[in-house]
């Protein structure tokens, strides 16, 4: 098994940037440190520019959506704090509050925020979720950021894709993106 392993590795110098991008993506997904090294390794000097500012201009993109959902989940947070009334004396439930406007944009604007990411992500024939394993966070549910952002994620898939559409939103993040993903 060895040598039709190594056999396909001597193939890795023919390997364009961007095919070198997806299977790195792919290896980092699955934790194959082996695969990860041998990528590295077998990459041509003349191609190595364009295949770690590939994964610079990936990685960026990846931390602006972690610290821009990051940041709306603790404005979100603040809110409901802000809202939630203490226990009466008397052991009474506390009267509801109405529901704030504010809360619901900070949840529009992160489902729109993955969508424009997925979408942009698409464009460039990756996936959104191997590209979001590059942003520099725990790679397991043991770092809090990397579990909150996995639920996150999984919060905006299970909604409707009908529901919270802001596409003039999506189209501007999705430019941002793309912005900062020039080579």
């Amino acid at each position: 098994m060895t040598g039709k392993i190594d056999k396909l590795r001597r193939a890795y110098r023919h390997l364009t940037p961007f095919e070198r991008v997806e299977l790195l993506l792919a290896a980092g997904e699955a934790d194959d440190w082996s695969e990860l090294h041998a990528l590295d390794d077998t990459c041509p000097t003349a191609d190595l520019p364009p295949y770690v500012a590939r994964l610079l201009a990936l990685q960026h993109a990846a931390c602006l959506l972690v610290v821009q959902l990051l940041a709306r989940e603790v404005l979100l947070i603040q809110q409901l704090s802000a809202h939630t009334a203490p226990a009466a004396p008397d052991g009474q439930a506390a009267p509801a509050s109405p529901p704030d406007p504010a809360l619901d944009s900070l949840l529009q604007e992160g489902a729109v925020l993955w969508r424009a990411f997925v979408a942009w992500c698409r464009d460039l024939d990756h996936d959104p979720r191997q590209v979001l394993l590059l942003a520099p966070l725990g790679r397991d549910d043991a770092d809090p950021a990397r579990y909150l952002l996995d639920l996150l994620v999984e919060r905006f898939e299970t909604w409707s894709p009908d529901l919270l559409r802001h596409p003039d939103q999506e189209r501007r993040w999705r430019h941002l993106f793309r912005a900062s993903f020039r080579l």
